[in-house]
This record gives C-alpha cells, structure tokens and sequence, in this order.
C-alpha cells in the first residue's frame, strides 16, 4: 500500500506525512491518535498509517504502531495542536482524499482549529 491518510477529528485537516515537510507545516505530521480499548499513541505520522514515537525519530526506518484497528479502519486521530479540543468518546478518523501527499501546499496556510 503507498500513501494514505486520514483526516484530523478536530480541524479537519489532513494528516500529513513527514515525507512531505517541504510542503506543509510541521504541526500537521505531528499526530495523538486513541485506540478503540482507550490507550493513546503520539508520534510523528509516517505516511503509511503509523505514528512513530518521538524516542524513535529521525527517521528513515523507524517503525511505530498502526493507527487503524483490527478491520482496516482509522482510529480516534487528531493533529496533535488540535487534540485539546478533544472531550472524550471515540469517533473513527475519515479517509483523507489526498493520502497525507497529494496536496497544495496554499491549502494549509491556516493554523490548528482557528479557522476550520
């Protein structure tokens, strides 16, 4: 599987690989996602559906866990600016159209959940 994304549960926004720093912000590759029994990941998103703890990066080859569960599906995820806004309860992330890198770099030039 190539690229994938899904979209941020409180902007909206797509989360962004960290392959794609020379074209989006740094706030939008950095990710807390929660997990269907409640536990919570926080990383850098790697483009390919995981979160890559920040005791293991730089990259290249650092691997983290999945953000989508037993069926394929996205998890709680949000950007990890936007994650204050969270209060609670679970709802699956949405697919994200551009996969985290087919994408304008002019459409992210607003800041976390201020003008969503």
């Amino acid at each position: 599987m190539g690229f994938h994304s899904c979209l941020c549960n409180g902007c909206g926004k797509p989360i962004i690989g960290h392959y794609a720093l020379d074209r989006a912000p740094v706030w939008m590759t950095r990710v807390v996602a929660w997990m269907p029994d409640g536990s919570k990941i926080e990383g850098v998103y790697d483009g390919y559906g995981r979160a890559i703890p920040y005791t293991h990066h730089p990259m290249p080859f650092a691997k983290g866990p999945f953000l989508l569960d037993e069926d394929a599906q996205w998890v709680d995820v949000w950007h990890q600016e936007c994650s204050h806004a969270r209060h609670g309860g679970y709802e699956p992330a949405r697919h994200a159209d551009c996969q985290g890198w087919f994408f304008q770099g002019t459409l992210f030039h607003l800041t976390p959940m201020e003008e969503s």
